[in-house]
């Protein structure tokens, strides 16, 4: 709709996180309006075998003071939840910020100001949709270049290897991880 009222005919379309699911189905569906797609920083899908490798990249890779900022962060997070039941992805994502952020002293709070979340969609996306998508179906047909742009620092999601087996699946599959936060790598 949103296309269609800008008159716009085609567009770039790009989704991060559970959003760049939405805009490679998007694509897919409407291939005559989309000339390039953007995927950043998402696994394949949200499986339980995703989050195990985003578990175990976690703790092959980060250092110590990482992990106990992320630690004391979740111990926090039960009793919060249970005063603010109706912020509990938002209050989940902040408490995520070590395994979310470079540096992981960054305060994401100000980026959740006055934003409302309709919790029974989220569950649904991301307890059912996300788990279970599979991306590759219809990629058979789709030829739109595709940029997956990872970050080699993000443990939120699937870590960027996740991708390598259905890598060959995408027509025109552009992937890079960041390296660091300055962008030059």
């Amino acid at each position: 709709h949103i296309r269609q009222s800008l008159k716009l005919d085609r567009v770039i379309i790009m989704g991060h996180s559970g959003h760049g699911f939405m805009a490679l189905e998007y694509a897919k569906k409407y291939p005559d309006h989309v000339s390039h797609v953007v995927l950043i920083g998402m696994g394949p899908d949200n499986s339980l075998e995703n989050h195990k490798l985003a578990n175990q990249y976690l703790d092959d890779s980060v250092c110590p003071i990482r992990k106990r900022i992320l630690e004391e962060n979740l111990c926090l997070l039960e009793n919060e939840i249970s005063t603010q039941p109706e912020r509990r992805f938002i209050l989940f994502c902040l408490r995520l910020g070590a395994r979310s952020w470079y540096d992981v002293n960054f305060d994401a709070t100000p980026l959740w100001e006055d934003v409302k979340v309709n919790m029974a969609i989220i569950d649904y996306l991301w307890g059912t949709v996300f788990r279970d998508i599979d991306i590759t179906k219809g990629l058979d047909t789709f030829d739109k270049p595709v940029l997956l742009a990872l970050g080699k620092f993000d443990f939120l999601v699937a870590p960027f290897y996740s991708w390598n087996s259905i890598r060959s699946k995408f027509s025109d599959l552009t992937s890079r991880t960041l390296k660091s936060p300055n962008f030059n790598n």
